[in-house]
């Protein structure tokens, strides 16, 4: 029995090509090539490389053409589908604030790493990712989220972003400054079944409080 695709999965299949991806078009007519026609030809390159890759790996053992390409071709989707989970979870959710986004991506019991002393312990899940998404939307109302890169290999996918935007809102127990700031940082989510299930992040938000200019008194406050 085929396994139930996940919903981000299905929309990658959709955006390879109208007959969506090889492995349905093979699967339907047993020991014939699988064929190149629907995917994208950077799809279809990457689908050819792995195949090869599975092929040198079991050292040039012939027979098992159809074998490879399909387990190269699911490889391949599962990157595809991992690294659009990451553009939906810091980019269009941060830019949104579409907090539905959180339910479709996030598993039940995910777990967020904060490497920061702002961002406090809202537990796991879609729950927890919501209320982290509201209380920096709510200190920078118009933030915006770039990903400047963005890797995925095996179940995990890296992201390195920068965000811009103005502190009009509280920020934990800082006051709206007015004034603008671009934040960096870098994410690492684990991803299984086409759910985050753990994410690590890393930002720098020391630099944030130094363009805030609060740094100095958060320092201050800490130290009582």
């Amino acid at each position: 029995m085929k396994p139930q695709e996940t919903r981000v999965e299905s929309t990658v299949r959709r955006q390879l090509g109208p007959g969506g991806a090889t492995r349905e078009s093979s699967a339907s007519n047993p020991g014939s090539k699988p064929s190149h026609k629907t995917a994208s030809p950077e799809l279809q390159a990457r689908i050819a490389e792995r195949a090869y890759n599975l092929y040198e790996k079991r050292g040039h053992q012939a027979g098992h053409d159809l074998e490879d390409w399909l387990q190269a071709e699911r490889e391949v989707l599962q990157q595809e589908e991992a690294k659009q989970i990451g553009r939906l979870y810091r980019q269009e959710l941060w830019n949104t604030g579409n907090l539905e986004i959180a339910d479709r991506i996030c598993g039940s019991g995910a777990v967020f790493h904060n490497n920061d002393s702002l961002t406090p312990d809202f537990g796991r899940g879609p729950s927890a990712l919501k209320q982290i998404v509201t209380m920096y939307r709510t200190a920078f109302p118009d933030a915006q989220v770039k990903v400047e890169d963005l890797v995925a290999e095996g179940d995990k996918v890296v992201i390195r972003w920068t965000s811009r935007g103005t502190n009009k809102g509280n920020l934990g127990t800082i006051g709206p400054t007015g004034k603008s700031a671009t934040m960096t940082g870098t994410d690492i989510l684990r991803i299984t079944g086409g759910k985050i299930q753990e994410v690590c992040i890393n930002w720098d938000s020391l630099g944030l409080l130094q363009q805030l200019g609060v740094a100095q008194l958060r320092s201050q406050a800490a130290a009582r």
